[in-house]
């Protein structure tokens, strides 16, 4: 029993001869050609998260994914902790009534990611704190735990 193995072209090569058998076996590369990123869609806002914001205020969201044309869904959840309030301000495909277009209320195409507008029908009731989710298509989520994003009402 022979047996030898060498590399060709990136690839291995196994010759195995048994008794009067003899075979050869490819085996690719196993070396990945890309790797996913590390880090999750990025997320902006003005006025900065942290600030005084009044009843008619608009906010503005920024998500960016880590590797472009990357993102496959943006979600913005708005709670009003105060209120005991959670609401959904847009789903990934569109606003809820809450947050109409006539207001203003848009999602724009920013290089390879989003700009949201965002503000409630009837104003902000309380201080809110918008939770953006973003997903890509690696499977990576913004840390949506992790980060609070909240205004205090004036």
């Amino acid at each position: 029993m022979a047996d030898q193995a060498f590399q060709d072209f990136g690839a291995l090569v196994e010759t195995i001869d048994v008794g009067p058998i003899s075979f050869t076996m490819d085996f690719v590369d196993a070396t990945p050609v890309f790797v996913p990123p590390d880090g999750p869609p990025t997320v902006q806002f003005s006025p900065v998260a942290g600030g005084a914001i009044a009843a008619t205020d608009a906010l503005t969201v920024l998500v960016q994914p880590t590797v472009p044309s990357s993102l496959v869904r943006v979600m913005l959840l708005v709670q009003f902790p105060t209120l005991n309030l959670y609401e959904v301000a847009f789903d990934g495909e569109g606003f809820s009534q809450a947050y109409p277009a006539a207001l203003g209320n848009a999602r724009t195409v920013d290089g390879d990611g989003f700009t949201f507008t965002l503000l409630r029908a009837e104003g902000w009731p309380a201080s809110p704190r918008v939770v953006p989710v973003a997903v890509d298509n690696y499977g990576n989520v913004n840390p949506v735990s992790s980060e609070t994003y909240a205004w205090t009402l004036i």
